[in-house]
């Protein structure tokens, strides 16, 4: 590459860093509903602000929507716990006149791929999560393979 092409890379990726998220772990802090599933999330990426030394957590993401695999008139739920890890997923606008209508809108709010607007996946496995996988079929039960 040329030295002008990694200088604008350079400033692109630090401009981007930061201020357009997509998506990243979680961990829920608080449920705020049931019905309909609503948490509050811990994202798990720390930041490092210009002229810190350390990374910092994040602030906690207050009433993300949880989402829990719906199809048609079928779903599965499950409890929701303080504790439980999430993906955390970034929408591109804001998703709040989608949440309150219901149907296709105009974001009406010119933020863009903000951490306000995001959903949570539940679920989200890692090396603390013991799963005890079967080698063929399906299994429904504790992840750890107990009934």
């Amino acid at each position: 590459m040329s030295e002008y092409s990694d200088s604008l890379e350079g400033f692109v990726e630090s401009f981007l860093r930061g201020r357009v998220h997509t998506a990243q772990p979680g961990e829920i802090t608080k449920v705020v509903s049931a019905d309909p599933p609503i948490v509050n999330v811990q994202p798990a990426f720390m930041r490092l602000r210009e002229g810190k030394d350390e990374a910092e957590k994040r602030p906690e993401i207050p009433n993300v929507p949880l989402i829990f695999p719906v199809f048609g008139d079928f779903g599965i739920t499950a409890s929701i716990d303080v504790g439980m890890t999430v993906l955390l997923i970034t929408a591109e606008r804001s998703i709040k006149n989608w949440i309150e209508q219901g149907t296709t809108v105009d974001p009406g709010i010119d933020r863009i791929f903000d951490l306000s607007d995001c959903v949570a996946i539940a679920g989200l496995p890692n090396k603390k999560t013991i799963w005890d996988v079967p080698d063929s079929g399906i299994q429904i039960g504790n992840v750890d393979g107990s009934a």
